[in-house]
């Protein structure tokens, strides 16, 4: 059983758990510094796109794919298990319901952010906002998540 032993928890969970603190610390760290904001005041002076220079995109995408693949492993072996099952059905919803809000907010919000050199203030303003919104019910989720993957 993944979450009763931490010494003797499987790889993957450990994975899981790690991955997901790792996004959560991430994403607070990118809320504290207002990466949106210094996205859209570098526009100018970088090239615009997804995968280009200053893009959080190119350290997301490796981490959310081991952290998504380690944590579908845990809850569906934890299932099998018979582990928890509440704990376990909340454990998948708050890291799923994250994924969700990364999903809206990614399109949303950081690829106007990437992608356009000349967003006006206000139309600006409103994408960095929605972005912290949405980023701050994503870190209660992940919190959720990662307090109930170690459990």
């Amino acid at each position: 059983m993944p979450f009763r032993n931490k010494a003797s928890r499987p790889w993957w969970a450990t994975t899981a758990r790690l991955g997901v603190g790792a996004w959560f610390v991430a994403n607070l760290y990118e809320g504290v510094v207002d990466v949106p904001r210094l996205l859209a005041d570098a526009a100018g002076n970088r090239r615009p796109g997804l995968m280009s220079a200053g893009s959080p995109v190119r350290f997301f995408v490796p981490l959310g794919a081991v952290t998504l693949g380690s944590a579908a492993v845990t809850v569906a072996h934890s299932w099998k298990s018979r582990d928890d099952r509440r704990r376990t059905a909340a454990a998948a919803a708050s890291v799923g319901a994250a994924t969700a809000i990364t999903g809206y907010l990614v399109r949303t919000a950081n690829v106007p952010l990437l992608m356009s050199a000349d967003l006006d203030t206000g139309k600006r303003d409103k994408l960095i906002s929605r972005w912290h919104r949405g980023n701050a019910l994503r870190l209660v989720l992940l919190g959720i998540g990662g307090v109930l993957l170690d459990r």
